[in-house]
Order: C-alpha cells, then structure tokens, then sequence
C-alpha cells in the first residue's frame, strides 16, 4: 500500500507528544490553578474578617500633680514601670473593649537635695513620692453609619482609677489614697491611612463619677476605722464605700488616645498609643493631675 511522507512514521516528529504535554501543563493554570499557594490567598480573600484581638504593652507615662490636701507645689515624675493589657471584639455593628493597666511612678516637687537631721545630725536626702496605680475600664461601642472609608463607633464606658499614694517627708512618710469610678460616653474612630495601616482616635468624658479621696489627716476616725483589720484587700473596699458620687460641678475629666496600627502579619502586629488623662477634683480641696504616655504594644488577632 502506498504511504505519503506526511502519515510516514519514520516522517512524524519524535518531539511532537513532549511538546502537546508541556502546553498542556503550562495552560493548566490559566484552566484552573490548584497551587497551594492560590489556595491559601482564596481562602484568605474569603475567610471571615477576625472579630478578637488581644494586646499586651509597655506603658511608660510622665505624671504631674497638685494635691492641695497635701502641698501646694507641683509635683512631676518620669515612670518606665507599666504595663497595659487589652481586649477588643469587633461585631458587625457592636464592639467591646476591656483594658487593664497598672504602673509604679515616683513624682517630686525638685531635685535632690541634702539635709541633717534634727536632733542626730545625721545626713540625709529627700525623697519622692511614690504613686501605684490600676486602671480598668470596659466600653460597649455601636457603629454608626458613615461613610466605609472610615469607621465611627459611640458608646458608654466605665473607667476605674485607683492609687495608692506614699509621701515621705523629711524621713517621715504617711499614705494617701485617691480613686474615682466613672461612667462616661466614649466615641472611637478609625481611618485606614495605607495597606495594613490605621489610626484610630478614641475619646472618654465621663458624666458621673464615685470619687474616694483619702482626708488630710492620717488620724481621722473614720479612716483609722476602715483600716481597722490591717487587712489591705477589705480596706481598699472600704476606702472606696466611703466615696462620694460627683458630676461635673466638682469633677471633670478628659481621656484621649491616638493609636497607630501595622498589620504584620495576618495574625499578629504592632500597636503605638498615645494617650493622655485630665483629672480635677475640687473636694475637699483642689487637686489637679496630668498623665501622658506612649503604649508599645504587640497585637494578636484571633
């Protein structure tokens, strides 16, 4: 039988199968691409935005306060001892926030200055005065609508200050006391500024607020009641009780953050916050304080 050279096997190109098999793998992507790596950035595009977060941080803050229960001069101090703990949840239209902090500051009216005792002669210095303080506070947001480029939220929050205040004078020291529980309307935005990047303002002014002061002299009765057990946990509750409820007319108080927000990776990243605390107090005397930190925080969202 007569065979042309085009259907000859011996004509046919051995490299022709190869080639179809090669095209074949090189449009399979285009068809369909089963990679890992595609898979893994669909099920990212698709996944449900992560509604927890959780943030741990290092506080330093520089403290000025005026007691005039105690001193009318100004007292002021650099603290490198805090750390801050917080909690988000992000709903579709409600949010909740959770944060504890709690920090060691030593605040002073001058420099260090020298001094003999009276009668010994013996030579000392002075010494500052020491505050600790715990702050707690939870915010219920619901989100408002604005436009998606930026997200507003607004809410109540209540905010706990507690501290612990030791004065030594002239090697002669005694404690003070200051807490205030407040319920304040608290306003949060947030502005994305680039891929991965954000800047949220958060604003608390408080409306009602239990304020527990200690009295100026270490020997009122009912001070030396309340601590009448030596047991710190019951006393600080009673300290406390012994408080008052206060508006605006005798306590004001402003709180303000700046938070700046770099999305790492998809589950980790890193928080810079700055903050700053107004509070004025008119009873029994006037006090006046300033607090104002920068938070380094890593962020975990889950």
């Amino acid at each position: 039988m007569r065979r042309t050279l085009a259907t000859s096997p011996k004509a046919r190109n051995p490299l022709l199968p190869l080639l179809i098999a090669l095209a074949c793998l090189a449009s399979g992507p285009a068809l369909g691409d089963d990679s890992p790596a595609a898979s893994a950035e669909v099920e990212a595009a698709t996944a449900p935005p992560r509604k927890h977060e959780l943030q741990l941080g290092w506080a330093p803050r520089y403290h000025t306060r005026k007691d005039e229960l105690y001193s009318p001069l100004w007292q002021q101090g650099l603290s490198a001892e805090g750390i801050a703990l917080r909690y988000s949840w992000n709903g579709e239209r409600s949010a909740h926030r959770a944060a504890i902090g709690v920090a060691k500051s030593q605040i002073k009216a001058g420099p260090t200055w020298g001094y003999n005792d009276w009668p010994t002669g013996e030579t000392k210095t002075t010494w500052p005065v020491y505050i600790t303080h715990i702050q707690v506070a939870y915010a219920y947001l619901h989100k408002l609508p604005v436009p998606d480029v930026v997200t507003l939220r607004l809410g109540g929050a209540v905010d706990v200050d507690l501290q612990n205040i030791d004065w030594l004078i002239a090697g002669y020291g005694f404690g003070s006391y200051f807490g205030s529980i407040t319920l304040d309307i608290k306003a949060e935005l947030t502005v994305p500024v680039a891929e991965r990047h954000s800047l949220t303002l958060d604003v608390g002014l408080p409306l009602l607020a239990w304020i527990a002061r200690s009295p100026y002299s270490i020997h009122d009765e009912t001070t030396i009641y309340n601590n009448r057990d030596a047991n710190d946990f019951k006393t600080a509750f009673r300290y406390i009780g012994a408080g008052r409820l206060e508006s605006w007319n005798s306590f004001q108080s402003l709180r303000a953050a700046l938070t700046w927000r770099w999305q790492i990776s998809d589950p980790m990243g890193l928080a810079l916050t700055l903050h700053s605390r107004l509070t004025a107090e008119q009873h029994p005397r006037p006090l006046l304080a300033t607090e104002t930190g920068l938070t380094v925080a890593a962020n975990w969202q889950f």
